[in-house]
């Protein structure tokens, strides 16, 4: 069986990619493609974690189910196993080729031994393996990782692009390619071009000879922010700490929902200034290979006329706080609804006698009133967390 191993590069439509591939994960195995389920149901995290040294409690870990060095010693031990078996199982059901993916094999992987391990894991699995990067050029990957960054509990200040450097292995796409040619071997690579070429699901379809009217049509995920959306969710850091404040993820919802008319732009001059930094190892990586130019890895440069507009990142003006404040309220608001309407399709699933649907909306529930402040000790909490105590206790005795 051959392996089709995409590791990115980030901002490359990864997340799309992979749930396109977990979304028409039986209708491929249909076309003798695995889109495999046993390093992860979308992204496949544990390729990436399987080769790391220690337990580290990353939020990584955590969704993968690691939660202490006891978790992080079993995962070690059983997922060789556990990948063997689904190629085993695929291979027995006539699959020719399998997919894994994972973009945080680019960022997460600056060392030539750790990719070693992964290939030391591989090779004894598969006839022959295909390692797909998108390369992407780099003043877009940086642009575009403000509105992903923008999604956490971090700030985005207008000298966020200033991270973009040759100096930094995320960015620096001569260093990715040398790494990973001098494990896998250099004819193992393929590169494409983000900007110029077929995305990954185009690329897979055309290079798998896939009948694409039999799959379902992919969606496009992490799209760009809005620099004035950017801004808000600056302005609540600003005047909260916001670290554990579990009422924000609504709030990222209600900013993407806006719509995105200003995306960020640090104008011509300093779009111009970052991306120059990389002519020399650009060129070089050209110059290596046969399925990149420069040319590639230049941006359209229409995209950052003007002076741009990352000076609107600073959240200084006078109603930032109370912005920040009519905001997580509205999140908490949000919060309360979603749990509310989570309880109530569970409870009458189980009124009609259906506990075993019913189950896993009490799961969701559960997750939902962890993004409630306070939510249990908080005096108007209370009927939600008398719901829930009782929609636990009659779904124990169904």
């Amino acid at each position: 069986m051959d392996l089709f191993l995409h590791i990115g590069t980030e901002k490359t439509g990864s997340t799309s990619f992979q749930v396109w591939g977990a979304q028409n994960r039986d209708a491929l195995r249909r076309q003798g493609i695995c889109y495999a389920r046993a390093p992860g149901e979308t992204a496949h995290l544990d390729t990436y974690l399987w080769t790391l040294d220690n337990f580290s409690g990353s939020r990584d870990q955590t969704r993968r189910g690691i939660a202490n060095v006891e978790d992080w010693a079993a995962f070690r031990r059983t997922f060789p196993d556990r990948l063997s078996a689904e190629i085993s199982a695929a291979e027995a059901d006539g699959c020719t080729a399998c997919i894994l993916s994972c973009e945080l094999l680019h960022s997460r992987l600056p060392q030539e031994d750790l990719i070693g391990r992964l290939h030391h894991l591989l090779v004894p699995l598969f006839d022959r393996i295909t390692v797909l990067c998108w390369l992407r050029p780099q003043i877009d990957v940086v642009v575009s990782h403000m509105s992903t960054v923008s999604r956490t509990h971090a700030a985005v200040r207008p000298e966020f692009v200033n991270r973009a450097t040759p100096a930094s292995a995320y960015y620096n796409y001569e260093d990715l390619v040398d790494r990973w040619s001098t494990v896998f071997g250099p004819d193992a690579l393929c590169l494409i071009p983000y900007r110029t070429g077929p995305d990954p699901i185009a690329y897979i379809c055309d290079r798998l000879q896939l009948d694409p009217t039999a799959l379902r049509p992919a969606r496009r995920m992490n799209t760009p922010r809005d620099i004035r959306s950017i801004r808000i969710a600056n302005s609540v850091r600003y005047a909260f700490s916001v670290e554990g404040h579990a009422a924000v993820d609504y709030l990222h919802d209600i900013l993407d929902a806006l719509p995105c008319t200003d995306p960020p732009n640090p104008g011509h001059a300093l779009a111009r200034e970052v991306q120059n930094a990389f002519a020399d190892s650009n060129a070089r990586l050209a110059g290596k290979r046969d399925d990149i130019m420069a040319q590639d890895l230049e941006p359209d440069w229409s995209r950052y006329a003007g002076e741009g507009n990352l000076h609107l990142l600073n959240p200084d003006d006078d109603m930032a706080g109370h912005l920040a404040a009519l905001l997580l309220q509205a999140s908490r608001r949000e919060a309360a609804l979603d749990l509310r309407l989570k309880l109530l399709r569970a409870e009458t699933l189980l009124e009609k006698g259906q506990p075993e649907t019913a189950r896993p909306l009490l799961a969701k529930a559960e997750r939902a009133a962890t993004r409630i402040p306070d939510f249990d000790s908080a005096e108007q909490t209370k009927p939600l967390r008398r719901r829930l105590r009782q929609l636990a206790r009659r779904l124990n005795g169904a």
